[in-house]
């Protein structure tokens, strides 16, 4: 995402490398599927690549990295601070996939559109009323919703921020769960586009604005 010449983002968002999961096309959530080759060799790209915002675009390097506590995403945190010659990743729950309850370990194909539709609605504010006919219907049984995955990585990036002071932090989390927080900061008024294995996100000024209010209301 481009910002502002001006505005160097405190928190950068990362999604974890490819899994045979992901490359198989299947739901993971909750599920522990570590990283492939390919997801390695993904990790030490975007390593790269913050290493080189960091220098050439902001001047001011990453202090602190953050990462969900499944297996996909620890792997990918650890690549990224070893390069960057960070601490280890501290690892926060709320930062985990959404949750797809009876659908992991499912692949995309086996799924029919209708269900789809209510899986992965359009993110805008009419998500919930969506996601509750999806329950009515019996098809989100057991599957997080939205607009609480957002709430509850808001939270947590909001909690981080608040242990870390003036830190430039980088957040290592998953394809939902970082779509719902991007919507979540953007006040579902806009539907963010997913992430691609090891694509990386730095927040703009105005979605930094709301985490921040969030992290004022924990005080």
């Amino acid at each position: 995402m481009s910002t502002s010449p001006h505005h160097v983002p405190s928190l950068a968002l990362v999604r974890h490398g490819q899994t045979d999961w992901n490359k198989e096309r299947r739901f993971q959530g909750s599920a522990d599927v570590p990283l492939n080759a390919t997801g390695i060799e993904q990790a030490r790209a975007a390593a790269e690549t913050l290493a080189a915002d960091a220098t050439s675009r902001w001047g001011s390097p990453w202090d602190v990295i953050l990462t969900s506590p499944q297996l996909r995403a620890r792997e990918t945190a650890e690549i990224i601070a070893e390069h960057l010659g960070l601490e280890a990743p501290r690892v926060i729950a709320g930062l985990k996939e959404r949750s797809y309850g009876p659908y992991e370990g499912r692949a995309y194909v086996d799924i029919d559109q209708d269900t789809f539709t209510y899986l992965f609605p359009a993110h805008l504010p009419n998500v919930e009323e969506v996601e509750a006919r999806g329950k009515e219907l019996g098809i989100l049984e057991g599957v997080e919703s939205s607009k609480d995955a957002g709430r509850r990585s808001a939270t947590a990036l909001a909690e981080a921020l608040q242990r870390n002071p003036g830190k430039r932090i980088i957040a290592v989390s998953h394809g939902s769960t970082t779509r719902c927080l991007l919507n979540t900061l953007d006040e579902w008024n806009i539907s963010n586009p997913g992430l691609r294995n090891c694509d990386i996100r730095y927040l703009t000024p105005a979605q930094e604005a709301h985490l921040h209010h969030i992290r004022s209301a924990l005080s």
